[in-house]
């Protein structure tokens, strides 16, 4: 298990961290993660797991108010993080929905600013560190928080359920693939 990021607003002054540590359940141990090439301080950030590597993308910090449109890759077996391309991603955001599909990340939705909900995103394929734009077309409405499980990746489409815009929780999902626009489809 690998533990990254987030935010804290304990007995010190509320902020963002860009620290974290990996569990090995065999030994029972705790580990630092390295600070060397590690992405700025963010929470409400995507972190997915590829199976080789975290992949940690998006996000906000805090207190400066940015949100952010970069990221990194961690590599448990080199020990080192390396930054992934922004060029072509998608705009700033946090509280996204962040998927693996077995080849790529994807990441929809989110906020902006604290008061403008996305339905856009962006498909990133970390062996040519290139971002793809997600289809518009039929996208659900603007949303952010659709977490813990408002998104998952069922092999073959991304399912989409529930969120918040600023006045509204959604009871709706969509089903997306990467070839096909998104559907609505209702509960």
């Amino acid at each position: 298990m690998i533990v990254w990021g987030g935010f804290s607003r304990g007995p010190q002054p509320a902020q963002t961290y860009d620290t974290g540590a990996r569990y090995d359940p065999a030994r029972d141990r705790w580990t630092l993660l390295p600070k060397a090439g590690v992405p700025r301080a963010r929470y409400r950030h995507a972190a997915i797991w590829t199976g080789t590597e975290m992949i940690v993308w998006g996000g906000a910090n805090y207190p400066s108010a940015d949100f952010l449109d970069d990221g990194a890759r961690f590599n448990p077996t080199t020990d080192q993080w390396m930054p992934i391309s922004s060029h072509g991603g998608p705009e700033k955001r946090a509280a996204h929905l962040g998927v693996w599909t077995g080849s790529e990340m994807v990441v929809w939705g989110g906020v902006i600013k604290g008061d403008e909900c996305l339905n856009t995103g962006g498909r990133y394929d970390p062996r040519a560190d290139r971002w793809a734009p997600l289809s518009v077309e039929s996208a659900p409405a603007p949303r952010f928080l659709m977490r813990p499980d408002g998104g998952i990746w069922t092999g073959e489409q991304l399912l989409v359920f529930g969120g918040y815009d600023l006045n509204t929780e959604f009871g709706s999902g969509h089903r997306w693939s990467p070839a096909q626009p998104m559907h609505l489809y209702q509960r």
